[in-house]
C-alpha cells in the first residue's frame, strides 16, 4: 500500500511542477495600473443636456499583488480626452490639466457626435495619459443619448 501511495505522490507532484508556466513565455508584457480611475456623470444624457463627465484619478501604492493604500494625489501630471463617435469623428483634448486630481469633460452632443443628437446615439470618451513614472493608462467610457 505504501509502495502505491508513494507512486502516487510522485506522479501527483510531476504533474503539478510540469503544469508551472514560464512567465518569460507570454508574449505581452503585463505591466501593473499606474492609477484607479473613476468615472462620474452618464452613462446617458439627454439630447437637449451637455455631456459632462468627471474623471477622478487615484494613486495606486502597490507592493507585489496586493494594493496597499489609495492616495488622494494622482501620479499623473496631464491626461487627453478623445471622443469617438458611431461616425468614426474623433476629436481629441489634449493636455488637460488636473485640478486635485479630477478632470472634467464637458461639451455639446453636436461637438461630440458631429450632428444633431437622436435617441441610442452612442459616442465613446477615451482618457489617455502617462504617470509621472512613464506608464501610460487609458480608460474607455461610453456615453449615449436618451
Amino acid at each position: 500500500m505504501k509502495k502505491y501511495s508513494n507512486y502516487l505522490l510522485s506522479s501527483l507532484l510531476l504533474i503539478v511542477f510540469a503544469a508551472c508556466e514560464d512567465v518569460s513565455d507570454n508574449a505581452i508584457p503585463h505591466t501593473a495600473a499606474p492609477a484607479l480611475i473613476l468615472v462620474d456623470g452618464g452613462p446617458t444624457f439627454s439630447a437637449d443636456q451637455a455631456v459632462a463627465v468627471t474623471v477622478e484619478f487615484r494613486e495606486l501604492r502597490k507592493s507585489g499583488v496586493r494594493i496597499d493604500t489609495l492616495g488622494a494625489a494622482p501620479n499623473v501630471q496631464q491626461i487627453d480626452i478623445e471622443v469617438t463617435n458611431d461616425n468614426g469623428l474623433s476629436v481629441l483634448q489634449e493636455g488637460i490639466s488636473l485640478s486635485d486630481g479630477i478632470a472634467t469633460y464637458q461639451g455639446t452632443w453636436e461637438a461630440v457626435l458631429g450632428t444633431t443628437p437622436e435617441p441610442g446615439m452612442s459616442a465613446r470618451l477615451e482618457f489617455a495619459g502617462t504617470s509621472t513614472d512613464g506608464i501610460p493608462f487609458r480608460k474607455y467610457y461610453t456615453v449615449a443619448v436618451e
